[in-house]
């Protein structure tokens, strides 16, 4: 198994794997690519007319898709894709890859293990060690030390933001006080159809403190379709600019507006927004508890 670290794929004699990143490499070997998180490049990948490989996702991903697709908050979503079930290994030719659920701060991210020829790959592009799921992460670091993987995979950078990240309890907290002092127009928060699980938790919110947010009925139903679920632990594309007019629309009673800028400098969506990666004390407990013969990072 030969693993191109740049460019992120697995190469078997039968296979090529890329993980969250496609390059149109001439050769007969099938090719496949699983999306573990989202991504602005991986939703560009997501949104082509038809997609060039055979392409996976994680269970809670694909559903977040479909309904982001089936209530108009995103278009041209290619949901020719096939699921990867948490904990189960699945056959994809020649090796076998394991989903793990993880958190990223939005819905849907995985880590992955693959196992080829007895070579053990464990690979995490993107995880929130601060989040509300830390059951997650705690879970695939035991999964991948009792491995005892041949290759780590990880995406990290050490960045200067994480003195301004702003935990999801803490959006929540910010929001309540605001309501409860009732003395501003407007809470300025990560507000995305993305992580519909921190909608729920705002709509309850405002509710209990008896306000009533005027969703536009995209939001509306999405958040009607995630308040089914159990929480608890157990792009660049032409649409940007009307999920932009989506987001930006959404009113507490007549005086008070949720809002938040959706795309980044360059244009891109934004899903780094109040995300910190492990600090380099953190990383290095992660990187000794799991063990791993060789680490790269992505």
């Amino acid at each position: 198994m030969e693993y191109n670290f740049e460019n992120k794929f697995v190469e078997t004699d039968e296979t090529i794997i890329f993980f969250d990143n496609y390059i149109n490499i001439d050769s007969p070997k099938e090719k496949f690519v699983i999306i573990s998180h989202l991504s602005a490049d991986n939703l560009a990948y997501l949104q082509q007319a038809t997609l060039p490989a055979k392409t996976f996702v994680s269970q809670n991903l694909f559903l977040l898709l479909q309904k982001l697709t089936k209530f108009e908050l995103i278009a041209n979503l290619n949901l020719d894709l096939k699921v990867l079930p948490y904990g189960f290994a699945v056959s994809v030719a020649d090796s076998k890859i394991t989903a793990l659920n993880s958190d990223d701060g939005l819905w849907g991210s995985m880590a992955l293990y693959l196992e080829h020829d007895h070579q053990k790959l464990g690979y995490v592009a993107k995880f929130d060690i601060h989040g509300i799921h830390k059951k997650r992460i705690k879970a695939w670091k035991k999964f991948f030390s009792q491995q005892k993987l041949d290759y780590l995979i990880l995406g990290y950078q050490d960045s200067d933001d994480s003195d301004n990240y702003l935990s999801k309890t803490g959006q929540l907290k910010n929001i309540e006080k605001t309501l409860e002092q009732a003395d501003s127009t407007q809470i300025h928060l990560e507000m995305t159809p993305f992580d519909p699980e921190q909608l729920v938790k705002i709509d309850d919110l405002a509710h209990r403190l008896d306000y009533q947010i005027k969703w536009l009925p995209g939001y509306a139903e999405l958040i009607s379709y995630f308040k089914q679920l159990d929480f608890k632990e157990g792009s660049p594309a032409a649409t940007d600019k009307n999920l932009i007019q989506r987001k930006a629309q959404a009113h507490i009673a007549d005086d008070l507006t949720i809002s938040s800028p959706l795309l980044a400098e360059d244009g891109k969506i934004d899903f780094m927004n109040n995300f910190a990666y492990p600090t380099e004390a953190e990383l290095k407990e992660i990187l000794k508890y799991i063990a791993a013969k060789q680490v790269y990072f992505v």
